[in-house]
């Protein structure tokens, strides 16, 4: 639902009045308008704080852990989604299944959504992950980026 156009008047002018029908049927409806505003009650509580807290703890984690583990990391403001850098489009999409088969699960992203070389694990951390869910991430990726080193080519 819903779109945003950016133009001169001139097309602003052409969209209002040829384009009418698709402005309109393009708003959302009553009851996601409904849960957008019950949201924004939920997110002024103190539970909502707490768990944006805890997200932010387990990102600075990550990082911290992963630096340690010297994994190259994409750099990344403080989002729970990071980024791998695991070259090789075969490398990158075993590790993932390694990770995968360890219960942890990651994206391995490959061209054309990165170019060639620059393949990478997505990772997307929660609030709910524990600091051991954490370590045990980055040990197990560390691991697997080991095992499949001679990958890195291919």
């Amino acid at each position: 639902h819903g779109a945003a156009v950016l133009g001169s008047g001139v097309l602003k002018e052409y969209l209002l009045n040829f384009a009418r029908p698709l402005i309109y049927s393009t708003a959302l409806p009553p009851p996601s308008l409904v849960a957008l505003h019950a949201l924004y009650d939920v997110q002024a509580t103190s539970f909502a704080c707490q768990l944006r807290q805890r997200l932010f703890a387990n990102i600075t984690l990550f990082k911290a852990v992963a630096s340690k583990a010297k994994l190259d990391l994409v750099p990344a403001p403080m989002h729970p989604v990071q980024a791998v850098l695991v070259p090789g489009p075969r490398r990158c999409v075993l590790v993932a299944q390694h990770l995968r088969n360890h219960h942890i699960l990651v994206f391995a992203i490959r061209k054309p959504t990165v170019p060639v070389g620059r393949e990478q694990l997505r990772i997307i951390l929660h609030s709910y992950n524990t600091d051991s869910d954490i370590f045990r991430l980055v040990a197990t990726l560390a691991e697997a980026l080991q095992q499949y080193t001679r990958l890195a080519s291919l």
